[in-house]
């Protein structure tokens, strides 16, 4: 008898959310492993902006950039009393209810695998977790992702999920899902584990990874939590991929989702753009997650320029000495100023190169950010300031619960981007509104 498992990406429930090149990479990579005859698949997006306006959606929720970026739509909903003091409306992202009600009542799981990202989005997984147990009733639930990684225990307690799945390898959450159905899954023999894209229903945007984890230890930072080892893939195989999927889907455009992407460059990155080079494919990179400046030389920001990368993200995270030093010191400001010469070398435009830059971090004052500000428009880059949120588990979450700054008290919706700066972090929203406005004229100048 053929076993049904139904995959879900959940909604979001935030003070802001926006659709930068989102995809449930891990997933879709339990989806690749699952090639069993005994076993059916059926995924379903509650984030899902495919289909925007044939659902009678706002219209501005569904619009989207030439990039494939976008808005979600977003519901208004209660905002929790614990975050009641932020100044700002709290929504509900994704698909509304009564749209993924008709889109669940056709099927039959045996099995539910939920997935989850930032560990402020939890009553999103709640309540999706919830809409599932009302359509399915004893259907079994099994929650994974990056919060059930970072707070299994939080995540048991009000996830409602019938089991919690916090890290491990492959072969550990193909077991437990044989476990839940009663048949035995062997993990495929490869060495990289691809995603099955074949489940989304638009592919002319996909993420590719060339490397798992980062050797970087920056404070603020869970990287190393979720993934404590960097590994690299075989350049080959990437290529591979890449070409696969262009041919394949007819994709243009990649996202890469690395941490450390160009590390170790002469062995990884260099190779793989050089052979895309000779492919001559009519295709575009996205770095969505800050580049590491310092390994960018002249050589690999030509590759970069001819192979087709349109968005250029560096991070810098702050010209203070004492916050880079929360950064590993990963990148000084004489090696962001080179990375960008190299890059406009290269061809690269100002509208091309951003950087981010942090607001909102403990001990970090109005005139830090503003000094930060100057030093990117002087070097003829956008400015990207990148809002402070406090992770669990982190160097920098650790610090302040020993500073009893947080406690047990302290609930995971108030470590947001939003909620954060303003409720421990010594901001106001005037003050933040006011360097945005700042960072846009000066990237309009």
């Amino acid at each position: 008898m053929v076993k049904n498992i139904l995959l879900i990406n959940p909604w979001i429930c935030d003070f802001a959310a926006y659709d930068l090149w989102m995809f449930p990479l891990g997933i879709l990579k339990i989806a690749s492993l699952i090639k069993d005859t005994r076993v059916r698949l059926d995924f379903v997006n509650f984030l899902d902006r495919s289909q925007g306006t044939s659902f009678k959606i706002k219209k501005d929720a569904s619009r989207t950039s030439s990039y494939g970026t976008g808005r979600f739509n977003k519901e208004l909903i209660e905002k929790p009393a614990c975050v009641e003091a932020v100044p700002r409306p709290y929504f509900r992202y994704g698909l509304p209810e009564l749209i993924l009600q008709d889109k669940l009542k056709t099927l039959r799981p045996d099995l539910i695998l939920v997935t989850s990202g930032m560990t402020y989005w939890y009553p999103g997984v709640t309540q999706t977790i919830e809409l599932l147990k009302r359509m399915f009733g004893d259907c079994p639930v099994i929650l994974g992702g990056v919060y059930a990684t970072l707070c299994p225990e939080h995540a048991r307690r009000y996830s409602c999920a019938d089991s919690v799945f916090s890290g491990g390898s492959m072969q550990d959450i193909l077991e437990l899902i044989g476990k839940y159905l009663g048949i035995e899954l062997v993990q495929c023999p490869r060495q990289e584990v691809l995603p099955d894209f074949e489940l989304l229903p638009k592919k002319d945007v996909l993420p590719v990874q060339t490397s798992k984890g980062c050797p970087f230890r920056c404070t603020y930072c869970a990287v190393h939590l979720l993934e404590p080892e960097l590994k690299q893939a075989d350049p080959g195989s990437v290529i591979n991929h890449i070409i696969r999927c262009f041919k394949n889907f007819g994709t243009h455009d990649f996202v890469f989702y690395d941490d450390a992407l160009l590390l170790n460059a002469e062995q990884v990155i260099k190779p793989i753009l050089r052979e895309l080079i000779k492919a001559a494919l009519p295709i575009r990179f996205h770095t969505p997650n800050g580049l590491h400046a310092r390994f960018i030389d002249r050589e690999l920001a030509i590759l970069m320029e001819k192979s087709g990368f349109t968005n250029i993200r560096l991070s810098l995270e702050s010209t203070l000495g004492s916050i880079q030093k929360k950064s590993d010191n990963k990148v000084t400001t004489l090696e962001l100023k080179e990375a960008v010469v190299n890059l406009k070398k290269a061809g690269f435009k100002k509208q091309n190169i951003a950087v981010y830059t942090l607001i909102g971090l403990p001990g970090q004052g109005q005139e830090d950010v503003l000094e930060d500000m100057r030093f990117i428009h002087d070097l003829g880059v956008e400015i990207e300031l990148a809002s402070f949120s406090l992770v669990p588990g982190t160097a920098e979450w650790k610090t302040l619960r020993d500073r009893s700054v947080i406690g047990l008290e302290t609930d995971l919706l108030q470590l947001s981007h939003t909620a954060f700066p303003l409720l421990f972090g010594g901001w106001n929203m005037h003050t933040i509104k006011k360097l945005r406005l700042q960072a846009k004229s000066l990237n309009a100048a």
